[in-house]
């Protein structure tokens, strides 16, 4: 039996608290000040409304932040790699679980290039119930990518988005 092996983490950065720390600022700055804002003589956010606006935004993107941390530790944690097989696929999913997908179930494969993610992989299951996407970014190499998503394109026959 033919199985490849591919190594998948997530990625973490602290950049990603950027725009909180900035928003909090903003909230800040406008509760000591008394700022309102406007928008070429249009008044936006009047006084108290111009520091809870900034400071909900803060507050929500500190919660995505955490979240993308949690996701990517748990990510970490988990040493199993991901494993193609001659008819089916296994993934960690979580810090503990594993998920098995044959490729008869796969009814969509996408190759989805964006600015801000990159490249990624979307799959979809039975009647695209289960999406799943892999990130070029979390593969160990571009090589291990490329070779991952090809031998897809490859196995995967059940796929209706074909042309």
């Amino acid at each position: 039996m033919n199985t490849k092996t591919f190594n998948y983490k997530e990625k973490f950065s602290i950049w990603i608290f950027t725009p909180a720390v900035v928003f909090i600022a903003v909230a800040i700055y406008a509760f000591i000040e008394k700022v309102s804002f406007s928008y070429r003589g249009n008044m936006v956010l009047d006084y108290p409304i111009s520091y809870y606006v900034p400071g909900i935004l803060g507050v929500l993107f500190i919660a995505y932040g955490f979240y993308k941390f949690v996701k990517a530790s748990k990510s970490n944690q988990n040493q199993k790699p991901i494993s193609l097989g001659e008819t089916s696929m296994s993934f960690p999913k979580g810090s503990s679980n594993t998920v098995l997908l044959n490729y008869s179930t796969i009814n969509e494969l996408w190759v989805k290039d964006d600015k801000d993610d990159g490249e990624s992989v979307i799959l979809y299951s039975e009647d695209s119930k289960n999406r799943f996407e892999f990130f070029a970014e979390n593969f160990d190499s571009d090589s291990k990518y490329i070779d991952f998503k090809t031998y897809l394109e490859k196995v995967c026959t059940n796929i209706t988005n074909r042309e």
